[in-house]
Parts: C-alpha cells; structure tokens; sequence
C-alpha cells in the first residue's frame, strides 16, 4: 500500500508541472483593475430620458475616480471588444434596473489579462434621487477593489461586517443620516453625509 501510495505521488508531481505550463496564465481582479485609473470610463446612456438624464448629472458631479466620456448604445457595441476601456452601462437583472461596471475585452481571451469581466453590479431601479449616491458607492468598491481580491469577490455585501457595526453607531449618534433604499430585491444601506455604503441585502 506504501509503494503504491509512493507510486501515485510520484507520478503526481510528474505531471503537475506539465499540465501548469500548458495553461495560460490567470490573473486576479486585482491585477486586472491595475489601469482603471488611467483608463477611460465610457458611460453608455440608455434608457427613458429621465434615466439617461439622471445618471449624466450623477456622473458629472459625482464621477472622480478615473476619466470618463459619455457614448451611445451603439458605440458601445463598436468598443466593447477593448480591454483598455471600462464600461458603466444600464443591465436590466432578474427584473431590476443595474449599472453594471465592467472592464471590456473579448469572452474568454486566450489572454486572460485582455477578458471582457463585469466588476460589480449596482441595483439601481428608478430610485435617480439616489444616484449620486449609488455612483459613490460604486466608486469606492472598485477603489477598494483594486487593493483587495477579497474585496472584489465579495462584491457590494463587502461591507456587511463593519457596516453593521457602522449602523448600529449611526442609528445611536445621528439617525438622520442613515438612508435605507429597497431596489427590487435589495435593500441597500448608506449615509446620506459621505454617500458611504453602510450594509447590502439581496
């Protein structure tokens, strides 16, 4: 049984490296988001106007992360192929309006530094009082994103474990400024003075 035990890791650790060096190398959405800095966000406006308009005037004020242009449906389609662009489009998701912020490229590039991912999705609806804040929240996901896969991987609910202890000080020292948002099955939990998100259910 010994021999046969030593036989098996043996081969093991034969193959192990051959099969490694035949695979591509895989990056992390750390490394990934290492230019989202000083790469262009295209913003893409669709929708009714009043969306459109609603997340124009919450990019304009509120956008300061990284250089940003507003496009077309249609230009999107052209540049989504370009992974040194990044996209904040309208997705409609299980019935709900998002902002997807995603990083563009082509599915499943050989190179996986050049894929087309989405970062995070940011449930939205047609709650435009609060885009200003949804934009922030955005934002500093992805900033906090770019200094921790962990981070990335959690999504929004990254903040589910100091935010709770955050809600329950602010409830205590300032009620007003907590701001609770149900979007379809969302509830999402921010304060109104810094727009910093405090809690995300879904």
């Amino acid at each position: 049984m010994n021999r046969l035990k030593k036989f098996f890791l043996t081969f093991l650790f034969t193959l192990l490296p051959l099969v490694c060096c035949g695979q591509a190398k895989v990056y992390t959405t750390k490394v990934k988001l290492a230019d989202f800095p000083i790469s262009t966000a295209k913003v893409v406006l669709d929708g009714s106007a009043e969306f459109t308009e609603a997340l124009r005037e919450s990019v304009l004020h509120f956008w300061r992360v990284s250089p940003y242009e507003f496009c077309s449906p249609e230009e999107y389609d052209k540049l989504k192929n370009d992974h040194s662009l990044y996209f904040l489009r309208p997705v409609e998701i299980d019935g709900t309006m998002c902002l997807v912020l995603s990083k563009g490229g082509k599915d499943r590039d050989p190179d996986n530094l050049k894929e087309a991912f989405n970062i995070v999705d940011m449930p939205v609806g047609d709650k435009y009082e609060h885009f200003g804040a949804f934009i922030d929240i955005l934002q500093d996901f992805v900033t906090a994103a770019m200094e921790s896969d962990r981070v990335a991987f959690a999504g929004l609910k990254y903040r589910n474990g100091p935010g709770s202890a955050q809600v329950r000080q602010l409830a205590h020292s300032a009620p007003e400024r907590i701001c609770r948002v149900i979007v379809g099955h969302c509830i999402i939990t921010y304060d109104r003075d810094t727009h910093e998100l405090c809690h995300f259910r879904k």
